[in-house]
């Protein structure tokens, strides 16, 4: 894994040093909210999450109508479960959370169009 995050990170390298002699630099965040969906066991519910998410975002134009965009970005998903358990008079309720956390890296090749939008 470290060796090809390596490869990754040279060849990134290389491609900007070819690169049209302009790169564009930026960083966003955000909130999202999410859920599961699919078959559930009677007696359970599902309930949305909230999760933060927050990367960087590096353009390098190829030539003046062609950009390559990487967007490394970490991201929270997840569900909270609650389940009754059948025959137990002690409590109402069992709350389990999947809290899911995981890095992203998103590579688009842009064309940009004849007005100057992508």
């Amino acid at each position: 894994m470290k060796r090809s995050a390596l490869l990754v990170l040279v060849w990134i390298l290389m491609l900007a040093s070819t690169a049209s002699g302009q790169v564009n630099l930026g960083i966003f965040g955000g909130v999202n909210r999410s859920s599961l969906a699919g078959d559930r066991p009677a007696g359970t519910s599902r309930e949305t999450r909230m999760g933060l998410s927050a990367g960087l975002v590096g353009e390098f134009h190829l030539t003046n109508d062609i950009w390559l965009s990487f967007q490394p970005m970490f991201v929270q998903r997840g569900t909270d479960i609650l389940a009754k358990l059948p025959g137990d008079t002690t409590s109402d309720t069992v709350s389990l959370t999947l809290a899911l956390d995981y890095v992203t890296l998103p590579v688009m090749l842009k064309f940009v169009a004849r007005n100057g939008k992508t």
